[in-house]
């Protein structure tokens, strides 16, 4: 049954193709492209969230607003500091969503993903895959992929044996961490989903009659508070990962991860002296870190869905605006002195340190 997969395999990479880009028609702004996937149907899900909530996020969205960058200078922890220098012009975020959802089936993922986040010329510069996690309340992105032990079965009734082989044979580490900064990343998207989450329930408020200067008593408001949002949910909780569980979302985690490592290893080997600072942007190098994981609770409903496209949006802002702004792992990257002496993410990555299999 596992090699009647290869077939829809090559269907996947032949016959369904990314959406052509849509560009702002503002040319001063650079242009920051996000690849996103949501997974297709498995076991008892009929139906998939994680590609309900990709396929509904918006094409085009703007860096932090103004509120959100002051909230964020005074919550960011003051132990993280930028490894690189920022980018200082303004940039549009293009999120590009690929159409199909991908099939819950490893030669799927083995043969699908490598051909999408490699690095083409113009190719995307970020990664965010999003998959449900059962009996999960909160929306977590995970922090590190593993490359063995893929022993549940997938909808062919197959196990990861041979995409473990094929990552062993390429020469992959046992793990992979991510390469942005965890602490910095976590900060902005806990401070980007709060404001999104307050605004939806302005927005609702307002929809049900509620005016600012009402006259309503804290505990007045509290009661009709709870009996406009009856039935839609609690506020999103969002937090950190180090297990993405061994199956199809952490494969597809540590394959578009392994990928760019090998990528930036081989271009390593071509080109050991590194590049100035100021050459590093766009290259293989930069891209190793830039993938991540968005795991989202199992509720198919009209509002599990518009709060997981909140949390995915902010967590798309939140990765970009701190790898924009200079921040980096640094369990992942060395630090090296660049020729203007200011510290510089080394391109010499990526060794996974002490994190074993889990």
């Amino acid at each position: 049954m596992g090699d009647a997969s290869l077939p829809r395999a090559q269907a996947d990479l032949q016959g369904e193709e990314v959406e052509e880009r849509q560009f702002l028609s503002t040319d001063s702004l650079r242009e920051v492209n996000v690849l996103v996937t949501g997974f297709g149907p498995f076991k008892s899900f009929g139906t998939n969230p994680s590609y309900l909530i990709a396929s509904s996020l918006s094409h085009h969205l703007n860096p932090e607003s103004e509120s959100a960058s002051a909230a964020l200078k005074q919550l960011l922890p003051s132990s993280q500091y930028p490894i690189c220098d920022p980018d200082p012009r303004p940039y549009k975020v293009n999120v590009h969503v690929y159409p199909p959802p991908i099939r819950v089936a490893y030669d799927v993922v083995r043969e699908l993903i490598p051909r999408l986040v490699v690095d083409p010329e113009n190719g995307f510069d970020y990664v965010l895959h999003i998959g449900v996690a059962a009996g999960r309340e909160n929306y977590t992105l995970e922090t590190i992929a593993h490359r063995d032990h893929y022993k549940l079965k997938d909808v062919d009734e197959q196990d990861g044996s041979r995409a473990e082989a094929q990552w062993k044979v390429l020469g992959l580490p046992a793990a992979v961490d991510v390469g942005w900064n965890k602490e910095d990343v976590l900060s902005r998207w806990e401070v980007l989903t709060r404001q999104r989450e307050d605004e939806y329930e302005r927005e609702e408020m307002e929809k049900a009659g509620w005016r600012e200067g009402s006259g309503m008593t804290l505990v007045e408001m509290a009661q009709w508070r709870s009996q406009v949002f009856l039935g839609k949910g609690k506020r999103a909780a969002v937090k950190l990962s180090k297990d993405a569980g061994r199956y199809l979302c952490e494969c597809i985690f540590y394959t578009s991860l392994g990928t760019r490592w090998r990528e930036a290893r081989d271009a390593e080997a071509v080109n050991p002296v590194a590049p100035p600072p100021s050459a590093q942007r766009n290259t293989s190098k930069e891209k190793v870190g830039k993938v991540a994981f968005l795991h989202v609770p199992g509720g198919t409903g009209k509002h599990d869905i518009a709060r997981g496209v909140r949390v995915a949006e902010s967590a798309i802002l939140a990765i970009v605006g701190s790898w924009e702004s200079g921040y980096r792992n640094p369990d992942v990257y060395g630090r090296r002195k660049s020729e203007k002496g200011e510290a510089c993410a080394s391109p010499s990555i990526y060794e996974s340190k002490g994190t074993g299999d889990r």
